[in-house]
């Protein structure tokens, strides 16, 4: 019934709308590529940047990052910046924002490069890291 607070079956109440402030918006889910800068990530790795951390449960090492969306692009059509995430008191000694990389809003046009053989034996060992 119209008017009504009764659910579409008639029998289950259904909670009143209320109305939301004016400086709530609600928004959809956004997908973001971009890309991080491995070389980085490694560096403050092996620095023992306080973002890092090795799971006592499994042995895996995590980082804590910062995701900065913006509404607007900037000059480079990036909508995303990502920055590791330092403990409070340590982002000093972290040497600052640590920013790793960028990102745009999807438009699904395209996947990503393959990395090369040479781009691999690159990579370091994961018994390299100080954890």
């Amino acid at each position: 019934m119209p008017g009504s607070n009764l659910g579409c079956c008639g029998s289950i109440p259904r909670p009143a709308l209320k109305a939301t402030a004016p400086y709530t918006r609600i928004k959809m889910s956004t997908l973001i590529n971009g890309s991080l800068d491995l070389t980085i990530i490694l560096e403050k790795a092996k620095a023992k940047h306080s973002a890092f951390s090795k799971s006592e449960k499994n042995g895996h090492i995590y980082f804590n990052i910062t995701e900065w969306v913006n509404d607007e692009p900037n000059d480079f059509g990036q909508h995303a910046s990502f920055l590791l995430n330092s403990a409070k008191d340590k982002l000093e000694s972290d040497g600052g924002k640590v920013y790793i990389g960028n990102g745009k809003k999807s438009e699904a046009t395209g996947g990503a490069v393959a990395v090369t053989d040479s781009v691999v034996a690159e990579l370091p060992e994961i018994g390299d890291l100080p954890f």
